[in-house]
């Protein structure tokens, strides 16, 4: 049998599944939470994963954490101003609203999802980590993210570099449960901060499969290479969605509050069906799946990926956070004008008989350009030619249009 999964990683719905487990109900935030607002963040949630599949060769695996990745772009966003603050909002999702909206989203979601139990554990942590004596933090910057993102703030001197390396590691490690230990190899003269989000979940399936029960089996991947891979096997009164396009099953988790969704595509190959999921084809499959008698057969993965976000999100137009186009003065003062110099996200993802564990780290350098103020010529403009001796003009014009 030909099996191909689909996981778009971290991405769980706090719905119930349709089954008869109680569902221990989403703690109580401070925050007013936005469905409607929410929709355009899962949204985003899938263009990003959408591109991120794109920029990698088409037989890789590939497994992100949207949620992380918007927490340390969210971080960025509130000091950002003009273009670059747009450019950003884009990757939130064009329906997700204003920054405010993002703001209050993100910071309900963390407290709806966070908490834990014997088999149950999320939570979600950011961080920044800057040189006091290359930048100083505005006040109002430091407000925002503290309040709205609950902000670990660290003062560090970045020139001593190895230092400086192992306490943002450390704090990487402790708060992924050690799956993710490193993230920084070193710091560039260039930079003074780092925006960091970690996302760390584990949680046990609400019928566990029987160890017992796995046994290698044959895996065909996209390009026809058959290998022999562990898979878990279980039959009970699950909850899956079958058409001609696709089947689907649905994973409740053991306290009734995440769930995991598995898609196998029936007519395409699996990099193509990512090209067509939406949203709404995805809660379309939440809402219509039917719980019945049924056998599945489940591979185990553990895994760890490591994507260089900078290079994904240029691919989605968001440039000018990372050029001399940046506009990050709303953050604080540098010495020198104020752009991202890398985003990196590292990955973590672990399925087997008793449940699922991910974790995924988001890291954003902020420096200040080493490259000299520079002026684009990308309005009309005029032009002189002139003898410099004589001052004579030989030539003037007006330029509107240059392909003409």
């Amino acid at each position: 049998m030909k099996y191909i999964t689909l996981m778009t990683a971290l991405l769980f719905a706090l719905t119930s599944c349709q089954t008869n487990k109680e569902i221990i109900p989403a703690k109580p935030s401070d925050q007013v939470y936005n469905k409607e607002k929410s929709k355009g963040l899962q949204e985003g949630s899938i263009d990003v994963f959408k591109m991120t599949v794109r920029s990698e060769e088409p037989n890789k695996n590939v497994i992100i954490s949207p949620l992380s990745i918007q927490y340390a772009f969210g971080m960025a966003a509130n000091g950002a101003s003009g273009e670059t603050k747009e450019q950003i909002l884009k990757l939130m999702g064009s329906n997700a609203g204003t920054l405010g909206d993002i703001n209050n989203n993100l910071k309900a979601i963390q407290d709806k999802i966070s908490g834990q139990d014997k088999d149950y554990s999320v939570s979600v942590s950011n961080g920044i980590f800057y040189d006091g004596s290359k930048f100083r933090i505005s006040d109002t910057y430091e407000k925002v993210v503290k309040d709205m993102y609950r902000v670990s703030i660290k003062k560090l001197d970045f020139n001593k570099v190895d230092q400086s390396v192992k306490t943002i590691n450390d704090w990487v490690s402790a708060n992924t449960q050690q799956r993710i230990t490193k993230v920084l190899d070193n710091i560039n003269q260039e930079e003074f901060m780092f925006l960091i989000n970690t996302l760390y979940m584990k949680a046990g399936w609400d019928k566990p499969f029987v160890p017992e029960m796995t046994h290698d089996s044959k895996f065909t991947t996209s390009t026809k290479v058959e290998k022999e891979v562990p898979m878990m096997s279980q039959r009970g009164n699950i909850a899956s969605y079958t058409t001609d396009d696709e089947s689907a099953i649905i994973m409740p988790m053991s306290n009734g509050r995440l769930e995991a969704l598995f898609i196998m595509p029936n007519k395409t190959d699996i990099y193509n069906y990512v090209s067509s999921i939406t949203a709404s084809k995805i809660d379309r499959m939440y809402n219509e799946a039917k719980v019945g008698d049924i056998q599945i057969s489940l591979p185990k993965v553990e895994m760890k990926m490591h994507y260089d976000l900078k290079n994904i999100l240029q691919k989605m137009g968001i440039t000018d956070p990372f050029n001399e186009r940046a506009k990050f003065e709303t953050m604080g003062t540098a010495s020198g004008k104020i752009l991202l110099t890398r985003a990196i996200h590292d990955v973590f993802m672990k399925v087997d008989e008793k449940g699922m564990e991910g974790a995924a780290v988001t890291t954003i350098g902020v420096g200040t350009t080493s490259m000299p103020p520079s002026i684009y010529f990308d309005r009309p403009y005029m032009m002189v030619v002139r003898d410099r001796a004589t001052g004579t003009y030989l030539f003037m014009g007006k330029i509107e249009d240059p392909t003409k």
